[in-house]
């Protein structure tokens, strides 16, 4: 019969206590990171739900979309600034105050559907290569064909989920070797003396 290797003499040797705990480090680590993306990610919806619920009730109470749209235009490839837009649910922009490649931002149709279908919608949008958006889309009450859009750029909300992670990742490297070196004193420990 063939030695076991020196792996499977490892495996069997590494009691189940300390296996056990390098799963529950693990699962930490992984819920960790997983809480703290969700409650950022989350987070960057606030400005924009407050623009957009305010802006559909200016048009719902008659103002033009023009007239609730701020001035100017915000580069969705380049600026952190929140920008407002008022477009049909069948599509057509009425009034936007953020561009992209100089055209007003424009949701896939299904996005602002369901916004109107549901009574609003909360999406992560990437109209482009390397630019993502919290995008928040409101009803206006009363208009069933229109539809507000507030968004800013994720840049640096998702740096920080970055950073978040790489957090994890070494607080995780630093349990398993903790968990290993402390393994290996026990193991040197528990061997008999020998004769001298």
């Amino acid at each position: 019969m063939p030695a076991p290797s020196s792996s499977s003499r490892f495996v069997t040797a590494v009691p189940w206590t300390w296996l056990v705990t390098m799963v529950v480090a693990t699962v930490l680590s992984l819920g960790t990171y997983a809480c703290v993306q969700q409650v950022l990610r989350s987070g960057a919806n606030d400005p924009q739900v407050q623009l957009a619920e305010d802006t559909a009730t200016r048009l719902a109470a008659g103002e033009e979309p023009g007239a609730v749209v701020p001035a100017g235009h915000v580069d969705l490839a380049r600026s952190l600034a929140p920008w407002v837009a008022v477009t049909r649910v069948g599509g057509g922009v009425l009034a936007a105050g953020g561009q992209l490649a100089g055209r007003a931002p424009n949701p896939p149709a299904g996005v602002l559907a369901c916004a109107a279908r549901e009574g609003g919608n909360r999406v992560t949008w990437q109209p482009s290569p390397g630019v993502r958006i919290a995008l928040v889309v409101e009803p206006v009450p009363g208009h069933r064909d229109l539809v507000v859009l507030a968004g800013r750029s994720l840049r640096e909300v998702e740096a920080r989920v970055g950073r978040i992670g790489r957090m994890c990742l070494l607080a995780w490297a630093a349990a398993m070797g903790a968990v290993v070196g402390a393994w290996g004193l026990a193991a040197r420990g528990r061997r008999p003396a020998q004769a001298a």
